[in-house]
């Protein structure tokens, strides 16, 4: 039979509450390989750049919508990189996964975040269960929904 590793062995306890301390969102960004969130940088400018075309909305007034200061996503911090991405994951799911295809490297990153293809979201529960979730769970190959 084979042994499962437990990832809470692995997770560090900072606060001494014995309990292994999860990674927040912002952190997942940080930790996350360069090209994955280069790739998610590319999906975010993708999703607003489809929003700005096709439905005449301005970056500037998506970044405010999200809580982010900056439409210019190579200027936004991982936080900001969040809030954006679960900005747009709330209120565009269809683009988000649409253009989620074509940036391969950000895929688990922003399933992470968003809790699709099954997981859990970083904020707690998410949208995973959601249209997202169902959506993302096809394009990254989590099966039928």
């Amino acid at each position: 039979m084979a042994v499962i590793d437990d990832p809470a062995n692995y997770l560090p306890d900072n606060n001494g509450d014995g309990i292994p301390d999860f990674p927040t969102a912002t952190g997942m960004v940080d930790n996350a390989a360069p090209e994955a969130v280069s790739d998610q940088r590319g999906l975010i400018g993708q999703v607003m750049g489809m929003l700005g075309n096709q439905q005449g909305m301005n970056p500037q007034t998506i970044a405010q919508q999200a809580g982010v200061g900056t439409p210019d996503v190579n200027a936004m911090s991982s936080g900001d990189l969040v809030q954006m991405t679960l900005h747009l994951a709330r209120t565009n799911p269809e683009i988000v996964a649409q253009v989620a295809q074509h940036f391969p490297a950000a895929q688990p990153l922003l399933a992470m975040l968003t809790g699709g293809a099954g997981g859990q979201s970083a904020g707690g529960g998410g949208i995973g269960g959601g249209l997202l979730g169902g959506l993302l769970g096809r394009v990254l190959g989590g099966g039928r929904s």
